[in-house]
């Protein structure tokens, strides 16, 4: 157990280092951009996201922590360049249907882009979670077992 919170210990320290600002940063450029998105309904699923990306990164850095790998201020930077992607998406989801006049189509369309960033991230999440060795109850172990295989026939098959 406590390697655990030397883990956390770890990943708190990297998060609040003066190196690790720009995640930071790009989460209030986040809650910008949702506050000018028109649709009220969506922002509940904004900061669920920018939440889970964020919790994604302290989970991976307490595993990598916990497994002995060096925690390096490049992969905090991932966390940035994941949020600014995200955002970018939300926004064209937002947009194109306002340019295009669908403007009754903006939210679920947004909310649809929303819900398979907080699906992913949730995935990462766990993974995390199981490198720590949380114990995950049975139906999230199948879900996550299901998901690493498929990301391992992908990469095996993008190789070939």
């Amino acid at each position: 157990m406590g390697r655990l919170f030397h883990g956390v210990q770890e990943a708190l320290g990297v998060l609040f280092s003066r190196d690790a600002i720009m995640p930071w940063l790009a989460g209030v450029g986040l809650a910008v951009l949702d506050a000018l998105l028109p649709s009220p309904g969506n922002k509940p699923a904004s900061i669920a996201a920018i939440a889970l990306v964020i919790i994604d990164m302290i989970t991976g850095i307490a595993a990598s922590a916990r497994s002995g790998k060096a925690i390096e201020s490049s992969k905090a930077g991932r966390t940035l360049s994941k949020l600014m992607a995200y955002a970018a998406v939300v926004a064209v989801a937002g947009s194109s249907t306002y340019i295009v006049g669908l403007t009754g189509l903006q939210a679920p369309l947004v909310t649809l882009v929303l819900g398979v960033v907080i699906a992913t991230e949730s995935l990462s999440i766990l993974e995390n979670c199981a490198a720590l060795g949380v114990s995950l109850p049975t139906p999230l172990k199948r879900i996550l077992r299901t998901y690493l295989d498929d990301q391992k026939n992908r990469n095996g098959q993008g190789g070939a």
